[in-house]
């Protein structure tokens, strides 16, 4: 075998090419997520936009707990020798159930946060952020397990380009109102889920059909799932508060600035992504392999949040004028921007924190120790909670942001303090669902 023959078989190599295709595809998704956040800022009432924003966040809350962690179960089983076809169904089937049933669920909580928001509106924008989103992302994961992500790139860029298509229509033909977007949203997100879904079926010659998830995987989805609730807890809940406590316009602008800052994280989710197999496999081999691979990762994702972070704060300042020459054919946009400004100064450090938090989080998941990395996100999706329960109706925004670093910063140094024992942790006892044949 020549260099360059061994060169291509090697893992690091392979996982630099996944990440190059993750981070290409994440890049895309920033420009297309932003331009969209931003075409419905400008088309929208400020208010509209804060309850947007509000209903957004509490659709996605929701379905972190309702696809049940399948997505991670098959990035794992396919990682380790199982079927991708039967993990593919089981996942898919699995997110159109949960989200189907956790729409419904949700309405119960419409006239406790978002009440000037129509039922049918409501329902609406959950299903685009919920089930159609999720079955978009389950093609992403699906190309993940199979390390093969340019299969991803085009399955999540297919859905970008629709949905883009769908916020030209609106603002073409639509009224400019909240209820006129539901419709554009849930078409534009139904048709590209679905060209996703036939990218990677046709790309891994899978199919589709009915097979719902058995006891023994809503069991072993359970700790991701709470996992992934308290991440969405820690990282959306203040909108609905602060849209709940009467800040609607507050809440617009707030979701803007947040927004621009983590999709600013967008990329270090890529090498996330890029490398979820690869922590399994060291995880599995030796809990202290897992360990130095994210200290390796964390210098380059620390490193771009750093500076990241500390451009937005340079640039807020800024910020109005810049949007006065970039969106020039839209009136007064420079003045919608001045609390933009000021909130992405406030959070400008964010990127930093969410730099320290990926890999060791993924360390200890690849090292079956998620149950600590579980107890950790509870713990600070409660300190999250609790304090903005006390400081949002008292400060707005300002105590939404505060309490977002103080929690974020909290959960990055538990984090590290937990994955530093993986050190001298022996691997985990193989799980069941590792060596059971699926038939």
């Amino acid at each position: 075998m020549s260099r360059l023959d061994a060169l291509r078989n090697d893992a690091s190599s392979e996982s630099g090419r996944n990440a190059l295709w993750g981070i290409a595809a994440e890049i895309g998704q920033l420009v297309v997520s932003l331009g969209i956040f931003l075409g419905l800022f400008l088309v929208l009432k400020i208010e509209d936009f804060g309850l947007y924003s509000a209903t957004v966040a509490m659709a996605m809350i929701m379905a972190n707990f309702a696809h049940v962690g399948g997505h991670v179960l098959m990035i794992r089983r396919v990682a380790r020798g199982m079927d991708l076809e039967v993990e593919w169904q089981r996942t898919t089937t699995t997110v159109v159930l949960g989200t189907l049933v956790g729409t419904l669920a949700l309405l119960i909580f419409r006239g406790i946060f978002v009440p000037s928001v129509s039922p049918r509106t409501f329902v609406l924008l959950t299903l685009s952020q919920t089930t159609f989103f999720w079955l978009s992302e389950n093609a992403t994961q699906a190309s993940q397990a199979m390390k093969k992500l340019q299969v991803g790139a085009q399955s999540k860029l297919t859905f970008a380009a629709v949905r883009v298509g769908s916020l030209i229509g609106f603002t073409i033909w639509g009224d400019g109102t909240l209820d006129s977007w539901a419709w554009w949203a849930v078409a534009g997100s139904a048709l590209g889920a679905l060209g996703s879904v036939k990218i990677v079926e046709r790309a891994f010659k899978i199919r589709s059909r009915f097979r719902p998830p058995t006891p023994s995987d809503l069991r072993m989805g359970l700790p991701f799932v709470l996992s992934a609730t308290s991440d969405g807890v820690l990282d959306s809940i203040d909108r609905p508060l602060l849209t709940s406590s009467g800040f609607n316009v507050a809440a617009g602008f707030y979701s803007t600035g947040y927004r621009i800052a983590t999709i600013s994280v967008l990329p270090i989710m890529a090498m996330a992504r890029a490398t979820d197999a690869a922590f399994f496999e060291k995880g599995k081999r030796n809990p202290a392999e897992a360990l130095d691979f994210a200290k390796r990762l964390t210098l380059r994702s620390g490193s771009y949040g750093f500076a990241v972070g500390l451009m937005l704060f340079l640039i807020a300042p800024v910020l109005p004028e810049i949007a006065d020459v970039l969106l020039w054919f839209a009136d007064d946009i420079g003045d919608k921007f001045e609390d933009v400004a000021t909130v992405l100064r406030v959070i400008a450090v964010l990127p930093f924190l969410r730099g320290l938090q990926m890999f060791p989080a993924n360390a200890l998941t690849g090292s079956d120790r998620h149950n600590t990395r579980l107890a950790i996100m509870i713990g600070a999706m409660l300190l999250n909670l609790c304090l903005n329960l006390y400081f949002i109706p008292r400060y707005s925004w300002q105590g939404a942001a505060g309490t977002t670093l103080v929690a974020e910063a909290a959960f990055a140094l538990a984090l590290w303090i937990a994955a530093a024992k993986l050190r001298t942790a022996q691997p985990a006892p193989t799980d069941a669902d590792t060596v059971t044949t699926v038939v």
